[in-house]
């Protein structure tokens, strides 16, 4: 059963029109990630080109905020919600999109890593069962409160 609610779908819908219609001509594959957690996030944008030349393009800011409403809106009580999504347009218009409820999003454009704090307002924000809390998240959980 897809996580994915009615507004959930207009907004994926919504970024993958913007996508589309900012895209260069003979583009090949438009590739949006992103990572987050409560207050702290990393939207990065890649467009191939069929040459394999991958040109600039400027992310619109309501992407962002659709992203993270997505993010809220697809929280799921029994998993969280998810760390990273990638949201992948091949032409003319084939949408995939793949949420990540488990895996440590790996953070590589932040230069420090996210602080374990952030990590455990996620936690607060979008509740989990403890049985489906990653050991790597139950990591950074146990950081924060030893620095609280």
């Amino acid at each position: 059963m897809s996580a994915e609610t009615g507004r959930s779908r207009q907004l994926l819908a919504r970024i993958g029109l913007t996508l589309l219609d900012d895209a260069p001509e003979r583009w090949r594959r438009i590739d949006l990630q992103c990572r987050a957690v409560a207050d702290v996030h990393d939207v990065t944008l890649t467009v191939l080109l069929e040459d394999g030349s991958q040109p600039d393009m400027t992310l619109p800011p309501h992407v962002v905020d659709d992203l993270l409403e997505v993010r809220r809106l697809t929280y799921r009580p029994d998993m969280g919600a998810w760390f990273s999504m990638r949201y992948l347009l091949d032409p003319p218009a084939q949408m995939y999109v793949k949420y990540n409820y488990d895996w440590d999003p790996k953070w590589r454009s932040w230069r420090s890593p996210i602080p374990a704090e952030s990590w455990a307002r996620d936690l607060e924000a979008f509740p989990r069962p403890e049985e489906n809390i990653p050991d790597w998240l139950a990591e950074r959980i146990a950081e924060a409160n030893r620095e609280r």
